[in-house]
């Protein structure tokens, strides 16, 4: 079983219409339990600087494969404005050891600015969810 986290607490910022990593939220496992069921976490703060109506967009990915059910698009509601993402995953089948976890993350205009955020994983053994 394993349970970790990775933050960060520096600002970085895209343009990129296309997905891109998000810096320091990677994660690779690391002595998983063949019988578990994983959540993993992510949150962070972000804004961007320009547009009413911009859109920002984060992902999951595993391995590079993208998760398309945590995909999520936020709407920016007034030019700047500081807003809070919150993703949560429930994986139920097996990850070996040595599966790297991402966030991906892009806009659709101006530049978004992600600031504090953080990303877990927590095992959970099989025998324990209901």
């Amino acid at each position: 079983m394993q349970n970790a986290i990775v933050a960060g607490s520096s600002t970085t910022s895209t343009t990129s219409s296309s997905y891109v990593e998000l810096s320091s939220m990677t994660l690779t496992t690391h002595n998983l339990r063949a019988n578990s069921t994983y959540k993993i976490d992510f949150t962070a703060n972000f804004s961007n600087n320009n547009l009413l109506g911009a859109t920002t967009s984060f992902i999951l990915t595993i391995d590079g494969t993208n998760i398309t059910a945590t995909e999520i698009q936020m709407s920016q509601v007034s030019n700047g404005a500081k807003l809070c993402v919150s993703i949560t995953y429930v994986h139920t089948t097996a990850l070996s050891s040595g599966k790297v976890i991402k966030v991906r993350w892009n806009t659709t205009a101006a530049t978004s600015t992600c600031y504090a955020r953080s990303l877990s994983i927590f095992g959970i053994p099989s025998t324990y969810v209901v």
